[in-house]
This record gives C-alpha cells, sequence and structure tokens, in this order.
C-alpha cells in the first residue's frame, strides 16, 4: 500500500476550506512547517480514516471537530494497491459515512460497513496501534519508543522472514497442529487462566446445582433430629431462667444503689471542701502579689526621677550646641552667597573676554580650547570620585535612629521593670555576680542574680514577664547586625559616613554644573571642535590675560564649593544633634508618664510603711484559713467512698436483670418457630431423592475429570508447539539483522543490535560489549527507534508487502552531525519504501532530500 493524497475537512484548526497533501511520491516525502500548522492534526486523521469506524460517538471525535465550526469532520485518502488508485472518503458524527471508491472512474465499490471491512483488511488490523502501520508509524512524543510487533504484525512479520528462507522443516504442519490445539481449548476453557467454558463450564454449573440439591435434601433428613434435640436444649434452659434468682439480685441491686448515693454525696462535700481551699489559696496568692507589686513600683519611681534629671541635663547641652552651630551656619551661608556673587562676575568677565578675543584669532581660539578642555577633564575626575563617594551603600540612617531611639526606650523599660537591692548595715562584704559591693549601695537585679554574704549564697530569679529583655536583645541584635553588614562601628561612625556622603553628593551637584558650564555638549564637543580648528597664527595686538581669568574663575569656583561644602557639613551636624534632642525629649516624655502612673498607684510616702504591714498581717490571716481548709480536703479525700466501683456494681446488676429478662422473651419466640418447623416439615421420599441425585453427581464429576485431563494435555501441547516455533523462529533474526544493522552502522558505527522473542530490540553490540537500550542516552534510543522500523520495512517491501513509513516529529534530540546520516539512510531506504517525514524543524529539514510536499486546500475526490 503506498498513500498518494490526504484531505481534511472541518478537522482541528482546518475549517471549511480544508487542508489536502497532494502529490505524495512512492519514496520520501516531507512536510516542514511551523508549530501550530496542523501536521499532528493530518496524522491523526490519516489514522483514524483508517482505523476508526465511520459510525463511533467517541468523546475525542468532538474534540476533533474544526475548533470553530460546527460542520462535520471529513477526511480524504487515496491509497495505491499493485496499479490501481483507491479513494476512502469518511465523515464522522454529522450524517456519518464511509465510501471506498475507484479514483480514476469514481465508481463506488463499497461502502457503510463493508467498506470498513475492505479497510481492516488492507491494512491488516482494524486497531490503529496494531498489525504493520502499528509497527511502523510514529507519533510525535513516542520518537523513544522502540518498535514493538504486536500478535497481528509480529506474526505477519515472521511469515515474511520464513517465506525468505524458504524453511519449510514441518513448520506449516506445526501451525495447523497448534491453531487445531488453540481452537479446542479456546472451546473449553478461557484465556489467561484457562478457566471453565462452554461444555465444561456447564458441566460444572451442573455439578453446582446437584450438590445444591443433595445439600438440600441431607437438610430436611437431618432437621427432623436436630430440630428436637434443640427445641429440648431451650426448654430446659427456660425452666432454668424461670424457676428463680432474680429476687436475689434485685436486693443486691438495691444495696448497690444506696452505696452509689452515699459515695456521690461524699463527693460533693469534697467538691465544696476544693473550691473553699482554692478560694483561700487564691486570696493568698493575690495578697502576696499586692505587696511585691508595691515594693516593686516604689523601687520604680525612685530610679525614674534620678534618669529624669541626667536625661534633662543631656537636653540642655544639646540645645547649647545647636544654638552655637546655628549661628556658624548662618555665618557660612552669608560667606557663600558672597563667593557665588564673585563667580558670577567672574565668569561675565571671562565670557566677555573670549567674547572680544574669539574674533581676534584662531591661534587663541585654539588656546582657549586647550585650557577649557583640560578643564573639563579635571572636573570629569572630580566627579568619577564624587560618585564613587556618593554611591557608597549605608544603611538607612532613619531606621538606625529609630533602632536606636527603641533600644533606648526599652533599656528604660527593663531598668524600670527590674528590682532594686539595697545595701545597708552589712558587716562583711557582699558580692554579687562575684563582684564585691559596697554598703548602701542600690543594685539592680537581673533576670539570674547571685548573691554571696559570708557563708550566704542565694540565687534571685527575676522572670522577664513582659518580653522587654528579650525585645532588648534582639532590638540590639539587629542594630548590630545592620552596622556590621557595612562595616560601620556604631550609630556615631554611621551619622559621620552618611554626613560624608551627602557632602559628597552635594559636591557633586556642583561638579556637574561647573562641568555643564564649562562644557554643555560634552568634552567630546569641546575635542572636536580643537581638532577642526585650524592652528593659525599671533598677532601683534595686545591678548587679554585668559589665563588669568579662568584662574579667578577657577579660584571662585573652589571657593564657592568650600563654603557649601562647610555650610553642608554644619547643616547634617545639626540635623543629627536635634535627631538626638528629639530621642531624649521622647524618653522624658514616657519618664514622666511611667513616674506619673507609679506615683498614683503607691500613694503618699508616708503611709508606705503602714500599708506594708496591713499587707503582712493580711498575708498572716489568709496563710492560717488556707492551712486549715486544706487539711479538712485531705481528710475528706481519704476516706471518701468509690464511685466508680459503686456505679460499676449497679451497672453490672442492671445489665444482668436485663439480660435475663431478654433472654426469656427470646427462649419463647425461638421454641414456638421450633414447634412449627416440627409440624410443616415435609419428609416424604427425602431419602430415596438423596440417592438419585448421588448417582447424577458421580457421573458429572467423571464428565469433568474428562475435560480437566483434555485441558491440562492442550495446554502442554500448545506450549511445546510454541517453543518449537520460538526456536525455528530464532533462525530468522538473520534477515532482519542484514536489513536494520547495516542502517545502524551508517549513523552509529561499527555496530549490531539483537532482539527478543517478539524481534523487540534489547541490546546494543558496540566496541566489544553489550549495552541495554534503557541506559543509552535519548538521542541514541529515538536513532534506534527511526532505524529499526526503517529495517523492518524494508524487510516487508522485500517480501512484497509495502506499508509506508510515518515519521511525526520523529527526529528531535539527534545531534547536527548524526541527523545527516539519518538522512542518508532514510533516502537509501526511500529507494523502496514510500515515507512520509512531518517536521516542525524547517531549516533542520532543508537538506533531507525527497520531494517536499506543501499543504493546499481541499479539493474533493466527490466534487
Amino acid at each position: 500500500m503506498k498513500i498518494k493524497a490526504l484531505r481534511v475537512r472541518n478537522v482541528g484548526p482546518f475549517g471549511e476550506e480544508g487542508c489536502a497533501l497532494e502529490g505524495l511520491s512512492d519514496g520520501l516525502n516531507v512536510i516542514r512547517e511551523r508549530n501550530e500548522a496542523g501536521k499532528s492534526t493530518l496524522f491523526s486523521a490519516l489514522q483514524m480514516v483508517l482505523f476508526e469506524m465511520h459510525s463511533s460517538r467517541k468523546s475525542f471525535l468532538q474534540d476533533f471537530r474544526h475548533d470553530k465550526g460546527t460542520g462535520a469532520p471529513l477526511v480524504e485518502l487515496d491509497i495505491q494497491l499493485e496499479d490501481q488508485v483507491f479513494c476512502i472518503t469518511k465523515q464522522y458524527l454529522s450524517s456519518p459515512f464511509a465510501v471506498v471508491s475507484d479514483k480514476i472512474s469514481g465508481t463506488r465499490l463499497y461502502e457503510k460497513r463493508d467498506a470498513e471491512d475492505w479497510i481492516s483488511s488492507v491494512i491488516g488490523s482494524d486497531k490503529q496501534n496494531e498489525g504493520p502501520s502499528g509497527l511502523l508509524w510514529v507519533r510525535q512524543g513516542e520518537s523513544f519508543q522502540q518498535p514493538k510487533p504486536d500478535a497481528q504484525s509480529g506474526n505477519a512479520l515472521f511469515s515474511l522472514l520464513e517465506d525468505e528462507v524458504d524453511l519449510v522443516l514441518g513448520g506449516q504442519r506445526t501451525e495447523r497442529v497448534m491453531q487445531r490445539a488453540e481452537q479446542r481449548l479456546a472451546e473449553i476453557a478461557t484465556s489467561g487462566r484457562l478457566n471453565p467454558k462452554g461444555a465444561f463450564k456447564d458441566a460444572l454449573t451442573t455439578l453446582e446445582q446437584l450438590e445444591a440439591e443433595r445439600a438440600s435434601l441431607e437438610t430436611k433428613v437431618r432437621l427432623s433430629e436436630e430440630t428436637r434435640k434443640k427445641l429440648q436444649h431451650l426448654t430446659d434452659e427456660l425452666e432454668e431462667l424461670e424457676s428463680g434468682g432474680d429476687e436475689n439480685i434485685t436486693l443486691e441491686l438495691k444495696v448497690a444503689k444506696d452505696e452509689l448515693t452515699e459515695a456521690k454525696g461524699a463527693a460533693d462535700r469534697i467538691r465544696d471542701l476544693r473550691q473553699e481551699t482554692n478560694a483561700r489559696q487564691d486570696d493568698l496568692g493575690e495578697a502576696k502579689n499586692a505587696r511585691s507589686s508595691f515594693i516593686e513600683r516604689y523601687e520604680k519611681f525612685n530610679a525614674l526621677e534620678k534618669r529624669l534629671l541626667e536625661t534633662n541635663e543631656l537636653v540642655r547641652q544639646l540645645r547649647t550646641r545647636i544654638e552655637a552651630k546655628e549661628e556658624l551656619k548662618a555665618g557660612l551661608t552669608k560667606t557663600l552667597t558672597k563667593r557665588q556673587t564673585e563667580l558670577e562676575a567672574a565668569k561675565a568677565e571671562h565670557r566677555r573676554a573670549v567674547l572680544k578675543d574669539k574674533a581676534r584669532t584662531q591661534y587663541l581660539r585654539r588656546a582657549t580650547l586647550e585650557k577649557k578642555l583640560d578643564r573639563a577633564r579635571a572636573l570629569a575626575s572630580q566627579i568619577s570620585e564624587a560618585k564613587a563617594r556618593a554611591n557608597r551603600e549605608l544603611p538607612d540612617l532613619k531606621e538606625l535612629e529609630q533602632l536606636s531611639s527603641k533600644i533606648i526606650e526599652l533599656e528604660a523599660q527593663a531598668r524600670t521593670s527590674r528590682p532594686v537591692m539595697k545595701i545597708t548595715h552589712a558587716g562583711s562584704p557582699v558580692r554579687v555576680n562575684g563582684t564585691e559591693t559596697d554598703s548602701a549601695k542600690e543594685v539592680l537585679l537581673s533576670d539570674q542574680t547571685r548573691i554571696e554574704y559570708q557563708d550566704l549564697e542565694l540565687v534571685v530569679s527575676i522572670p522577664d514577664t513582659h518580653g522587654l529583655e528579650s525585645r532588648l536583645l534582639r532590638a540590639t541584635e539587629e542594630m548590630s547586625a545592620s552596622l556590621a553588614s557595612c562595616g560601620i562601628k556604631d550609630l556615631n561612625h554611621a551619622r559621620d559616613l552618611n554626613a560624608q556622603r551627602n557632602s559628597a553628593a552635594n559636591a557633586l551637584k556642583r561638579l556637574v554644573v561647573d562641568l555643564k558650564d564649562v562644557a554643555p555638549d560634552g568634552i567630546a564637543s569641546i575635542e572636536d571642535e580643537l581638532n577642526n580648528t585650524p592652528i593659525g597664527e599671533v598677532t601683534s595686538e595686545e591678548l587679554d590675560d585668559l589665563d588669568a581669568l579662568e584662574a579667578t574663575v577657577e579660584a571662585a569656583q573652589i571657593a564657592c564649593s568650600k563654603s557649601a561644602s562647610e555650610r553642608d557639613a554644619i547643616t547634617e551636624a545639626i540635623h543629627q544633634e536635634r535627631q538626638q534632642l528629639m530621642t531624649a525629649e521622647t524618653k522624658i516624655e514616657g519618664d514622666l508618664a511611667l513616674q506619673a502612673e507609679l506615683s498614683s498607684s503607691i500613694g503618699e510616702v508616708e503611709q508606705h510603711q503602714t500599708r506594708l504591714e496591713e499587707m503582712y498581717h493580711r498575708i498572716l490571716e489568709l496563710q492560717e484559713l488556707f492551712s486549715r481548709s486544706e487539711m479538712q480536703l485531705k481528710e475528706a479525700e481519704r476516706n471518701r467512698p468509690s464511685i466508680e466501683q459503686a456505679s460499676a456494681r449497679v451497672d453490672r446488676l442492671e445489665t444482668t436483670l436485663k439480660t435475663r429478662s431478654s433472654r426469656r422473651l427470646q427462649l419463647h419466640a425461638d421454641i414456638g418457630n421450633l414447634q412449627g418447623q416440627l409440624k410443616n416439615a415435609g419428609q416424604d421420599g427425602a431419602a430415596e431423592q438423596l440417592a438419585e441425585v448421588e448417582s447424577k453427581i458421580a457421573s458429572v464429576r467423571e464428565r469433568i475429570s474428562e475435560f480437566e485431563a483434555e485441558r491440562d494435555a492442550l495446554v502442554l501441547l500448545t506450549a511445546e508447539l510454541i517453543k518449537a516455533r520460538t526456536v525455528r523462529r530464532n533462525k530468522f533474526f538473520a534477515p532482519v539483522r542484514k536489513a536494520v544493522d547495516p542502517l545502524l552502522s551508517m549513523v552509529l558505527g561499527n555496530v549490531s543490535l539483537s532482539y527478543d522473542d517478539a524481534l523487540v530490540p534489547h541490546e546494543l553490540q558496540r566496541n566489544g560489549s553489550t549495552e541495554s537500550l534503557s541506559r543509552l542516552s535519548g538521542g541514541t534510543r529515538e536513532q534506534i527507534a527511526v532505524l529499526t522500523r526503517l529495517g523492518f520495512a524494508r524487510v516487508m517491501a522485500e517480501s512484497g508487502q509495502h506499508m509506508p513509513i510515518i515519521l511525526d516529529d520523529a527526529l528531535v534530540y539527534s545531534d547536527d552531525e548524526r541527523i545527516q546520516k539519518l538522512f542518508d539512510a532514510i533516502n537509501v531506504v526511500a529507494a523502496d519504501v514510500q515515507i512520509i517525514a512531518f517536521s516542525c524543524r524547517q531549516k533542520s529539514f532543508e537538506n533531507i532530500g525527497g520531494v517536499t510536499i506543501h499543504p493546499s486546500s481541499f479539493v474533493s475526490n466527490t466534487s
């Protein structure tokens, strides 16, 4: 079979205008188109017209319909068989039909089901993955997969190989015996697990029915005796239950309920005592906490008073320094204004002189340009240096100031939250955290403070209840990390660097302005003008001293830059000290608010001692009440009865009474049912029927044994014949290797390919070693898959069975050198076999050879 043309309409991206591949040659045909041009759609349409029945309603056909149309998908395929060309036409979904006609005369040869049967006979299969086409066609994305001959395509290929070597040796007779054995085995057993089938299965079904009938008869025979025994057993059990025993259980239940009531009363009394004990314990804890809180707030109040004095002094000093620097800034600003005026005057004088001298000589013009160029280059160099200083990466000073303020605030809060220990009247030295401390000195306690006095050692633990210590630690670590990331020592160093960077930025702006004045159009324009200015001649006229004027301008510019830098530096210093002043004032406001809050809670100083004594006596009173309640609770818990044990006993006895009652009711019902069964059971003739059924069962079992023996014999015979056929087929691999190995050697060098029993490529022999295909690279496996299919097609063609090879983007992973060798192999095979290659690699496939097919519009065979 050879494909001559393919046409589609209302399929995928192709609408009513459709698409056609006309003029396909008997050799290599190449369709090189861009992505999404519909190449894979044409491949799918080819598979669909050959393998999908026109009446199919599968869901993928709806997806295969044209993207924006509602027309029915239509596919036409022209194929050549020997010297006659046929046209296959199929329409799907709406008004489906299938027609096979003569291409030349247009005569309809087959329609509908007859057309489908004719197509299957031509292709050799009715499934797209089976038959010769399934062996030789490669869909996009499946280029790695090696050809796997299935039952149909494999047998066809083996048959061709047998014909080629003309090997008889009883092969045909063996095949006929195998066919008869397989046919008989298929009549009595299923494939795979060999489960019974047909007459064998019918015999097993008859046996099951007879055994069920026998079981029913045996049940009838045994029913009378078993029913009487069971009835007697139930009657004895009922008499035992009704003979008494419930009265004793009822009395025992009443005693158990009384014990349960007493245990619950004791539990209520214990619960009340526990609530009273907990309440008194809470009162005691509150009293202790109140006294500790009072002492803590008083100590914090005194610490805040001292810190406020220090902060106010710092504020006074900052304001004095700011006022002094403001006066200095005003003087610098005045100086800068004066120098800028002088600079403008000098520039005006210089420009006047330049305009005057410009008309004189080219010589002076060139001298001026040279001076101007030197000045511009000097300014450019200064700008480069200023940029380096101004673009230095530094942390955000505002964020650092905020973080510093946060650390100061957290340190203040942490100091106020820590208690202060005052040492008085110490006869011996006192050591705090290993350091000796003077008497009458206050010590701020940390979270873990070790105190040593004579032979006494005490560790005081102050919990960080508000998380101030951890928050202060995180803020300090964040500040250190931010400074360390830029190599900065501390906040003052950061302020100095920021001031230097800002000064450099201001200087950069001024230098840029100066360069703009010297070279408005850039240094290159001055160089061009200098190169284009003739040397000229010196005249006798008196010339202005341009050097002196330029020196005056330059000196004025330097003086302005210096004054501006000094003013910017003092401005930045004033800004930094104002930030410090704001931080100190914010700290004072926070401390005053905290001091006012503490003063409102601790009251007048004269009443402190009285309140402390009252709190102490209250704590002693509450401690006495708590101890008394705790002793009463322990005594009650020691003597209370177990509720769980009493409750479990009541439940057990109640369940026993209910179970005995339920059982009596069930026994009455069961006895009535058995008595009814004895009355209604029919036993006449059951023994004779049972004997007859036993005889039938023996006969059927003998027939089943015959089937089993026949099945086992057929399985053994088939297995032996398959082994013999496998041995015979192993002799046929030479023609396949003869066709495939030369193609492989054209691309991969001196190699050989081995196959498994099903002719599936298995291993590659190369350089004296054997390599599994799974261990090869993706590109090499792709090349072997294509070359093997070329070889299979060549073997089939040499034996008279022509089937085209179709490659849909099958050469994706090959390198430039090997793809050229693959092109050579493809052209060698194309001399005997039709090849249709789809590819989106337009540039790479320019030199593949063959005939390039360009898709055209659809022209129906029936139009």
